[in-house]
């Protein structure tokens, strides 16, 4: 809304800092604006980045958070946190939840204490992963581990008039809510509850993967990306397509009543671009899958 003269209607020489020659120079930095939950005037022209306490972050920002968010916490929970961290600087919300006493995680959930010392993506290969402040897996390979692949399954599995879509309808992972969730899905116990689903690639527990993943660290690795690409991270196109052939090849064992983990051992370290998983004939191709809306990894955290 105008409130200044005609000559300035929205006040913007009150802003006005001294330039080149003498010469009043307007800034057009909204003053209300920011990312944070209560509004700070001026937030622009404190925090230039808009990174410094921010917890969610666009691929595309210049900076990651420096420091967390001040919240009250109780010690025994901000230790938990910190032990987290100690093992790992990106966490998936639901594996690190499990990996704490109920209570705790509980009250991490209710207080959002892992914004004291973790941020999130909101977009790219580490989206909605909780990040140490100050890591910025963007720019180091050695973050490769925690990145995720997104994958699209076949749409007969969802399918109710299907006999697997009856079948994996009836093993399905429980809710995201669940403490089990992340690890049933990781190690192919149990069958997705959505068709598009996320994947941390250090927590799948697939000889193949873990292959890779040595493949792509290795510092004469072929066709290595210079830099973290917001749809494959750190993984060439080649070996994206082999995460997502390994991990549908893995629960496509588990629809045959065969072990998912003994049958990826014989396809560990050997090339299977051959193999492609049922797509319905209206689906697009299976290397733009990742770019379809990602499955919530956990819905108690899905606002965190």
């Amino acid at each position: 809304e105008a409130k200044g003269p005609a000559s300035d209607p929205f006040e913007l020489a009150i802003e006005a800092e001294p330039g080149v020659g003498g010469q009043l120079t307007a800034s057009l930095k909204p003053p209300l604006f920011t990312r944070d939950d209560i509004p700070v005037r001026d937030y622009f022209a404190q925090h230039d980045t808009g990174a410094k306490t921010t917890r969610d972050v666009d691929f595309h920002e210049i900076a990651v958070p420096a420091q967390g968010v001040g919240v009250d916490g109780s010690e025994s929970a901000m230790r938990a946190l910190d032990r987290l961290l100690e093992q790992r600087p990106i966490w998936a919300p639901a594996a690190a939840l499990a990996a704490m006493p109920n209570a705790l995680a509980d009250e991490v959930i209710i207080k959002r204490l892992h914004v004291t010392k973790m941020y999130t993506f909101s977009s790219g290969p580490y989206k909605k992963q909780w990040v140490a402040v100050g890591v910025d897996p963007r720019f180091d390979r050695k973050y490769l581990p925690y990145q995720t692949v997104t994958v699209r399954f076949p749409g007969e599995w969802f399918r109710d008039d299907d006999e697997r879509g009856v079948k994996r309808k009836a093993n399905a992972a429980c809710s995201h809510s669940n403490a089990d969730h992340h690890r049933l899905m990781h190690t192919f116990r149990a069958f997705p509850d959505t068709r598009h689903a996320s994947f941390v690639l250090a927590d799948l527990a697939l000889p193949s993967v873990r292959s890779i993943i040595d493949t792509a660290l290795a510092a004469d690795a072929p066709s290595t990306p210079t830099a973290c690409d917001e749809r494959r991270g750190w993984l060439s196109p080649a070996l994206h397509r082999k995460v997502q052939h390994a991990i549908v090849r893995g629960f496509q064992s588990l629809m045959d009543d065969q072990d998912p983990i003994a049958n990826d051992e014989a396809f560990a370290g050997i090339d299977h671009e051959d193999f492609h998983h049922e797509l319905d004939e209206d689906d697009a191709d299976e290397d733009d899958a990742e770019m379809l809306p990602d499955a919530d990894i956990d819905a108690a955290a899905a606002d965190t």
